[in-house]
């Protein structure tokens, strides 16, 4: 059973990315899934996963122009949440059914231009500092050269940090 499903799906697009997130949910069969780069409106967001999930609990956050648009979704009979937009992201405070603790989750999508405001903010906020606290979601970050597209090969400043 795959608990959670975090992907950066780059625009909701048309019948063709429907089927193939139909697909990819269907056989992972997740319990919450943290969707990054919706780059629609949140009332566009959710209609578009409801004919997926009619059942399941959602939220979703406005694109800023054609970046951006965060949605976390959960199936109800797995986990008891309650979802906040927040400044850098949606956060959720979850019971999951069979577990005595919560688990609190962060799906965030970072800018990839003047990034540094973004992290010096959230390094310096009291979320990162809470019990059983994961990220999820698009960084923007690049944590080894390995991960580096086209000709140069270059370590990002931010990796390091972020990996502690």
């Amino acid at each position: 059973m795959t608990f959670l499903i975090s992907m950066n799906i780059w625009g909701l697009g048309a019948g063709p990315k429907f089927q193939a997130l139909k697909h990819i949910f269907f056989y992972g069969r997740p319990k919450i899934i943290f969707i990054q780069e919706t780059m629609h409106p949140a009332s566009v967001t959710l209609a578009f996963f409801r004919k997926m999930f009619p059942k399941w609990h959602m939220v979703a956050t406005d694109a800023s122009s054609l970046s951006g648009g965060l949605a976390v979704i959960w199936d109800p009979t797995w986990i008891k949440a309650s979802a906040f937009k927040c400044n850098v992201g949606i956060f959720i405070s979850a019971s999951i059914r069979g577990h005595s603790t919560s688990l609190n989750m962060l799906n965030i999508y970072a800018p990839c231009r003047d990034r540094t405001p973004f992290w010096e903010w959230l390094f310096g906020s009291e979320i990162l500092d809470m019990d059983r606290i994961m990220l999820a979601g698009d960084f923007n970050v690049t944590l080894n050269a390995d991960e580096v597209w086209g000709g140069g090969r270059k370590l990002d400043q931010l990796g390091e940090r972020i990996r502690k």
